[in-house]
């Protein structure tokens, strides 16, 4: 393997070789967080992710989905595939927009969102939890636009030079109520209906 690929100095071991664990320390961008946000503005914080989740539900329900088909389709398939990924979430770190302009140059804001991304990297990473992910909330001023060319540039393409394959950690940027990344761990994939229901018979008919 390559020792010098871009990020390898965050790796734990001497050889520097993909898929090594990430160091945790003061030197690292990132940090402990707690599962949700706490603080004197917690339940300002609380209220904007209720927000987040009740957009992420009004956009899986305005999937159009045939109820009286017997057969699955790509919206069926899609509409399966984002409820399962947000039932996934079970962390969620908010930056609010006081908190957003606090900082007084685009630096300080990019490398707090950074931190706050590869802190929730790192958790799902060492907690190795198959199946579970976490919700980076944004303040609703950053442009959707600038938070695809950040997801890109400081989530994506550092993962591929860890080597984290995408079906380790699953990244997408999103707008609902408020820019979001969402990233997800090991999420396996769905069996389809037909497969689910050919389980389902055989298992009953075990029990017989």
């Amino acid at each position: 393997a390559n020792a010098n690929f871009p990020a390898s100095e965050f790796l734990k071991t001497d050889t520097k070789e993909r898929n090594q664990e990430l160091l945790f320390g003061d030197g690292t961008p990132w940090e402990k967080l707690p599962q949700v946000p706490s603080g004197n503005n917690k339940d300002e914080l609380m209220d904007i992710i209720a927000k987040v989740l009740d957009a992420s539900q009004q956009a899986l329900v305005e999937i159009p989905v045939n109820e009286a088909s017997l057969n699955e389709d790509e919206n069926d398939m899609h509409f399966i595939e984002e409820g399962r990924r947000i039932l996934c979430l079970n962390r969620f770190q908010v930056l609010s927009t006081d908190e957003y302009l606090s900082y007084t140059s685009t630096l300080e804001r990019h490398d707090k969102i950074f931190s706050l991304v590869w802190s929730e990297i790192y958790h799902l990473l060492q907690e190795d939890v198959v199946g579970t992910g976490s919700l980076v909330i944004l303040p609703d001023v950053y442009d959707i636009a600038d938070l695809k060319q950040f997801t890109d540039m400081n989530v994506l393409r550092p993962l591929e030079w860890l080597g984290i394959e995408s079906n380790i950690m699953e990244v997408a940027s999103l707008q609902r109520d408020r820019p979001c990344i969402r990233l997800l761990y090991k999420l396996s994939d769905i069996p389809s209906l037909e497969t689910r229901d050919n389980e389902l018979k055989e298992e009953e008919e075990g029990k017989e």
